[in-house]
């Protein structure tokens, strides 16, 4: 469920097929309409019993969108997306910021549609190239949303497409920044443990020189941080017994 959709053809072929069968479904809806108006009515109503949609609590990211872009979604497809975003570690855990950024921005677009809707479409776009699937069926008998998704599907495509280039460039983005920041911090340690070892040098003469100069705590305190550093030598792969001398050695119990 977490992984972008990159099976390009397959993309491709189930969306051709899913929009050829648009037109059927926006003449369907037409004729219930005009033939008989008290079903179309019905089926407008929203029931989410019926729809055993589980209602969540605000996430994060919704909340920030709407904000943001001052547009609420439609109430009918509010549970999915909280649910969809709860759900997701895409989303919600290191690409958050990412998918917020891009609907934030996708919706500066004028894809001549109700923003609401617009915002709609985004969402789903997101949500196919996660999991391959779509919470807009056309099947919520609003004529009007139906309508202005078939005049926006050139946008609809353009935006999913951009989602998987532009998150896809995002991940290798945060990698190598994860993979310089590794560096940099085994940089700076293996500065530190340098330090430390000069450090036990220093104390080592000092309490060799005159030991009446330090006491028996700091004695004490010396050898049991000398063991954590020479671990650090070994992690960081510090030849540490070719800085400290036999004498050192044997004086911090090292073996």
């Amino acid at each position: 469920m977490d992984n972008i959709n990159t099976a390009n053809q397959s993309e491709h072929l189930n969306k051709s097929n899913n929009w050829n069968k648009l037109p059927y479904t926006l003449l369907l809806v037409t004729l219930l309409s005009l033939n008989n108006p008290s079903e179309a009515k019905t089926l407008n109503t929203y029931n989410p019993n019926q729809q055993n949609v589980e209602v969540v609590s605000d996430s994060g990211i919704v909340a920030n969108i709407e904000k943001r872009t001052w547009v609420k979604l439609p109430v009918l497809y509010t549970s999915k997306v909280k649910n969809f975003v709860i759900n997701s570690k895409v989303v919600e855990g290191s690409g958050a910021k990412f998918t917020e950024d891009f609907i934030v921005n996708q919706m500066k677009f004028n894809w001549w549609i109700s923003k609401q809707n617009q915002l709609l479409f985004i969402w789903d776009a997101v949500y196919e190239q996660i999991t391959k699937k779509n919470f807009y069926d056309w099947e919520d008998w609003d004529n009007n949303r139906l309508s202005e998704f078939e005049n926006a599907m050139d946008s609809v495509e353009v935006c999913w497409k951009k989602y998987k280039e532009q998150f896809t460039s995002y991940m290798k983005w945060r990698s190598t920044e994860a993979d310089r920041r590794s560096i940099e911090a085994d940089r700076r340690s293996i500065e530190a443990t340098n330090s430390w070892l000069n450090e036990m040098i220093r104390f080592y003469n000092l309490y060799t020189g005159n030991p009446g100069s330090v006491r028996p705590e700091e004695l004490k305190q010396a050898k049991e941080h000398s063991k954590w550093i020479i671990e650090s030598c070994k992690e960081y792969n510090i030849n540490y017994k070719a800085k400290l001398s036999k004498g050192i050695l044997k004086f911090y119990g090292i073996e």
